[in-house]
This record gives C-alpha cells, sequence and structure tokens, in this order.
C-alpha cells in the first residue's frame, strides 16, 4: 500500500465518476485506478461501498451472500472492490450478524451464485470456558450445524466457500497447554480439520488461520472493533480476507492460470549471464544464490502439479540456453520449458508468441521479472497477462508469487500432473507435422485413438475442472458444479460423455467433455419463446468443450459421431446445438454449422442450430479403441 494519493482528491473524484455518465465507464476507470494499489485498507471500504449499488444493475453479475456468525457488512464492501479490480462484478448479499440458519432458510432458490459461510470463535470458546461439555461434543454439535448449512446451501443451487475457525489468544491455559488436546487452541484446530475432512464436493476451503499468520494475528484482528460492531477483523484483516474469498470465487468459476512466464538474469539466478558465463552466475552455494536455487525449486514444484513454465528473456538464445545445459547447480531444465523465447524484442511479443504456441488465451499467462521497465511494458502492451510484483530481493520471490494467488485452484487431477508432458510431446508433434504437405496424411500419421466414456465417479473431478477452465473452445461457457451434473445424470435420457485421446507421441488425457440433455430437462428460461422453439424429441447440447490443444485434429467430430449415435439409440428425433457468444469463444461460433447443423433461429445473445437424426458420420482420423454407450451409474 505504498505512494498512496490523497484520499480526499480520490474519493471525490470516483465518487463524481459514479454520478455522471455510464456505470460501465465509471466503473471501467475505477478498476483502473484500483490496479495502481495506491489505496488504503480504510478508502478500499469507502470505494466498495459506493460501487455496490452500481454494480448490483450490471449485467453478468456473480450473486454472492455472506453468511457469518460475526458482522459481514465491511467485508462485503472490499469483496466488492477486489472483485472490480479483477474483472469479476460481484453483488454482495449482506446478511444479519449470526442468523445463517435463519437467513438462508429466507432466500430463494437460484438467486445465489456463491454462499460464504463465516464461524468465528466465540460460538465454540463460549461452550468450552462457560460449559461442562468435552471439547469433542462441542465439536461434533458445531460440525452437525455447518453439515445442516451446507446442505441447505446446495438445496439453494449455490456454491460453498467455508472459511475456518482460527483463534486471537491462547486463553487461560497459556500458549503451551492450550495446545495441547483439549485446550482452545487444539479445539480450534481440530474443528477445522473436521469440516476439512467433511466438506462437500467442490467447496472451496480458506484456512484463516494460515492467513492471519502471514501478518500477525495482532494486525489481522481487533478485539475493541468486535466488541463495538461484532466484527472481529482489522481493516487490512478484512482486506486480506476479502482478497481471499475473491480468488475462491475466480477460481471456482474460471480455474487457475496456466502458465508461470519467468525472465533469466536476476531472476532465476543472480547476474547476466552474457556477462558472467554459465558456471559463474549466483545460483547455489551462497546466501544470495541459495534464494535464486529455491525458488527454481518452487517453480519445479509448480510443474509437478500441472503449471507450464515458459521463458521470456531478452539475450541471445546460445547464452540463455548453456545454463540449463551445463550448470550443475540448476534445479530447472529445458526439458522443464514449454516455451523458451529469447531475443531482443519487447517481452510483450514474447507473451503472445508462447500464447499461441501453447494454443491457450494470453489470460492464461503470468509473467515474472524482476525488471520493473519490463514488467511496465507487459502491462501496457499485453494488459490481458497478470504481472507479479517482484520484490528486490530473492529471498522473497516465492513469497510475492505464493502470495499473488495467480495459481491457486480447487483441485489437482492425475491430468494436472501430466501437463508438461503433454505440452512437451506437442512439440514433437508440430516438428513431425512440419514434414508433411497434405494435412490428410498428417493425421493419418499420428495414429490417433479416441475413447469415450460417460461421466462417472472416476473422472467427474476433472469434469467440473475443465467446465471451469474452458473458454475458448465451449459453445456455451456454462459453470456446472458438480451437484448440477449428477441431477443431469439421473435422467436416464442425458448423455454426457467424456473423450480421452491419445497419438504416436503420447496421451493428451481427458480432453473433451459433451452433455447433452432432453427437451423437459432445460430451464424453461434458457429460451425465448420456448415452446414454439424446443421440441418434444428434441436433445439440446447443453455444453460441448476441448482443449485447444487438440485442436484441428478432427477429435470434435469423432465425439459428435457418438452423440448422434446415441441420440439415435434413445430415440430422439432431432439434436439441437447451442452457441451462446462470449469474449473468448469466437473460434467455435460455427462449429455447428461444420457437423452438418442447420440455423434459423437468432435469439438475443444465443443462436440455435438443428439437426435432424439419423443423419451422416462425419469424417474424423481419431480411431475408437473403447466407446462405452451404456451410462456408469454414479
Amino acid at each position: 500500500m505504498n505512494n498512496k494519493q490523497s484520499p480526499s482528491t480520490n474519493i471525490s473524484e470516483l465518487r463524481g465518476w459514479l454520478k455522471t455518465g455510464s456505470a460501465d465507464n465509471a466503473l471501467t476507470k475505477i478498476r483502473s485506478l484500483l490496479n495502481t494499489n495506491k489505496f488504503s485498507p480504510e478508502e478500499l471500504a469507502l470505494i466498495g461501498k459506493m460501487i455496490l449499488p452500481r454494480i448490483a444493475n450490471q449485467n453478468n453479475t456473480i450473486h454472492v451472500t455472506l453468511l457469518g456468525q460475526c458482522t459481514t457488512t465491511w467485508l462485503g464492501y472490499h469483496l466488492a472492490v477486489h472483485g472490480l479490480k479483477h474483472g469479476q462484478q460481484l453483488a454482495i448479499h449482506d446478511t444479519e450478524y449470526d442468523t445463517v440458519l435463519q437467513s438462508l432458510m429466507e432466500l430463494p432458490e437460484n438467486t445465489t451464485d456463491f454462499f460464504v459461510l463465516i464461524p468465528w470463535n466465540q460460538r465454540i470458546l463460549k461452550q468450552i470456558r462457560s460449559t461442562e461439555k468435552l471439547p469433542d461434543e462441542i465439536i461434533e454439535q458445531e460440525l452437525k450445524f455447518w453439515q445442516q448449512v451446507w446442505n441447505l446451501s446446495l438445496q439453494k443451487n449455490g456454491r460453498i466457500i467455508q472459511v475456518g475457525y482460527d483463534y486471537t489468544i491462547a486463553g487461560a491455559l497459556g500458549f503451551h497447554c492450550s495446545a495441547k488436546h483439549g485446550g482452545e487452541i487444539d479445539t480450534i484446530r481440530e474443528i477445522n480439520s473436521r469440516i476439512r475432512q467433511s466438506l462437500p464436493n467442490g467447496t472451496f476451503f480458506i484456512d484463516l488461520e494460515t492467513l492471519s499468520g502471514i501478518i500477525g494475528r495482532k494486525s489481522f484482528y481487533n478485539s475493541r472493533q468486535y466488541y463495538w460492531t461484532k466484527l472481529p477483523f482489522s481493516e487490512l484483516g478484512t482486506t486480506l480476507l476479502a482478497e481471499r474469498i475473491e480468488n475462491a470465487i475466480n477460481v471456482m468459476r474460471t480455474g487457475s492460470k496456466k502458465v508461470l512466464v519467468l525472465d533469466l538474469d536476476n531472476t532465476l539466478w543472480g547476474g547476466v549471464v552474457g556477462d558472467l558465463g554459465a558456471y559463474d552466475i549466483e545460483l547455489g552455494e551462497s546466501p544470495e544464490g541459495e534464494g535464486y536455487r529455491d525458488f527454481q525449486l518452487y517453480c519445479k514444484n509448480l510443474s509437478k502439479r500441472g503449471i507450464l513454465l515458459a521463458v521470456a528473456t531478452k539475450n541471445d538464445e546460445v547464452n540463455a540456453k548453456e545454463p540449463f545445459e551445463v550448470n550443475p547447480n540448476m534445479v530447472l531444465k529445458l526439458d522443464d520449458i514449454v516455451s523458451f523465447q529469447a531475443h531482443w524484442r519487447p517481452k510483450s511479443e514474447s507473451m503472445k508468441t508462447i500464447a499461441r504456441e501453447l494454443n491457450l488465451g494470453i489470460d492464461s499467462l503470468v509473467f515474472f521479472d524482476d525488471n520493473p521497465a519490463e514488467r511496465e511494458e507487459v502491462h501496457q502492451n499485453a494488459p490481458e497477462v497478470a504481472v507479479v510484483e517482484v520484490p528486490e530481493d530473492a529471498a522473497d520471490y516465492i513469497f510475492a508469487l505464493e502470495n499473488s494467488l495467480f495459481f491457486e485452484t480447487l483441485s489437482i487431477t492425475t491430468a494436472d500432473t501430466e501437463r508438461t508432458q503433454q505440452y512437451l510431446n506437442e512439440n514433437k508433434r508440430k516438428t513431425f507435422e512440419n514434414s508433411f504437405t497434405n494435412l490428410d496424411d498428417y493425421l493419418k500419421s499420428l495414429e490417433m485413438v479416441g475413447k469415450i466414456t460417460p461421466i462417472n465417479d472416476g473422472n467427474l473431478q476433472r469434469v467440473v475442472q475443465l467446465l471451469s477452465k474452458t473458454n475458448q473452445f465451449n459453445v456455451t461457457t456454462k459453470r456446472h458444479d458438480e451437484q448440477t451434473i449428477r441431477r443431469f445424470l439421473s435422467n436416464p435420457q442425458t448423455i454426457a460423455l467424456t473423450l480421452e485421446l491419445s497419438d504416436k507421441f503420447g496421451e493428451h488425457g481427458l480432453i473433451a467433455v459433451a452433455i447433452g440433455l432432453p427437451h423437459n430437462a432445460i430451464d424453461e428460461q434458457q429460451f425465448v419463446n420456448n415452446s414454439e422453439i424446443i421440441k418434444e424429441g428434441d436433445l439440446i447440447i447443453d455444453t460441448f468443450l476441448m482443449s485447444c490443444r487438440v485442436l484441428n485434429r478432427t477429435a470434435e467430430h469423432f465425439l459428435m459421431n457418438e452423440i448422434i449415435e446415441q441420440a439415435i439409440q434413445k430415440r430422439f428425433k432431432r439434436i439441437v446445438g447451442e452457441y451462446i457468444p462470449t469474449a473468448k469463444n469466437n473460434m467455435v461460433k460455427n462449429l455447428f454449422l461444420t457437423f452438418g447443423f442447420e440455423t434459423n433461429s437468432v435469439l438475443e445473445n444465443q443462436q440455435l442450430f438443428f439437426l435432424t437424426v439419423p443423419t451422416s458420420v462425419l469424417k474424423t482420423f481419431v480411431n475408437a479403441t473403447l466407446t462405452v454407450n451404456k451410462k456408469e451409474l454414479l
């Protein structure tokens, strides 16, 4: 929060923007100013209070309900600000202090996208201090309360973000004894552990004890404020918690960032390799060098969990690559890097090249560079790229990257851990492709094999992840959670399929998902004049998405052939495809036309396509190894 501008000037200027002109323009200008990070926590709360009424009236708002055993009003202000800063318009519904179940019962279904559940320790600690109950009894009672809340939240069709408990003081037993079994600190930690074990699938848990420990409880909490307002958090604590909640919403909606783009000189090692040589850079056996080596190890572990690593350096390529090849202290090797950009052009150009090479949106990239001028150049010329504010000392690099929250995730699947190898294999495919002059010959030579399987317990987590992360090759971009998918599957007429793909170079893993719903299972508000457009005997394609890694290989045709076959088996007369345009999915605007669908219906923000079945088989170069037509029950 350095270099703060005059609060009176900024706040009055922001208020003027909101009073005049369109809300869109005002919010865009405010977002730009928020990204300068020049506001104190107190100023952020004021800004949040101002923008909330405007956000509530915008299209594409995300509705968030705060349910707390403490006051949550100020948290809502901070949450709105952090959402706007990161491009999420969060409409906040604040509820009365300590009325979690009552407030939840009064809410209509389908009005809240996210329920944020915020406990406070007084409910537990008062019982420990004033009753004869054993701590285990108190924990069990509290767990039953939250289970009621979770069940009701799911019935209301909202996703859950559960905040954990924390302690602010050790209590009369003192720090040593309170941490022993049955003590107050131990009880808080045990209830957190039990909550995490019991949470419904797809819930995001925020560990409050860990969060408060980053800046220390003395700074994170304000006991005097709690006695007056029942808000236990300081202004700084409130904004840090709001930042984590906003990040959780973003992760659950779109997934984490996918690529970490690294500078080299004074970022992965100390010094300039072109001056010092590959062996004499600062790395390893020195206080300075150990910081760089540990940062490389952290990046290596990010790669192991599925984050792709790329390099963008202003350097001669030979000099840039030499440390990876010969320096024994290098943790990262060239095989860990999926795209290596070494040249003297602007780094914003490298960002665009990396995104293009990996078939990913440029907003999937995170840039880490010690040079503030390079960071600013990327800010200006590739604004979609997330840029980490890198500290001066390499010893602080890990902390800065970790607390950027760009790589937080709801879950990690087997597909994530295999991702780097998949992209390295893709580089081999591209080299192989360049040896062909005919695309059909190249596709035949790949010897692709596809395996279509119904959505089931074994792949459901990966399906939910793809639904939340896939933006480009996605005809509707609907973000269904696990509960919604299970509800779809309860209808025997639903067609819900996944596609795994492999070829002569290796496995792609699960790369596509399709969900088709019978006409009587769709939301009646989904289409204008629904009764005239959607008819009995229609199968509506609710979801059709695919990883961009396998573009232009006819995998989508292979999957559509299976949908058509199953539609015929289930006696559907017509398949209806839906395209909902977004800022990122223009590539699939005409996808259904390539499958032979016809269109005569363009609705507001929606286009429909129609295919009468039976119909001819689509051309594909993917061979079937195993296709399961009978749905496996979940």
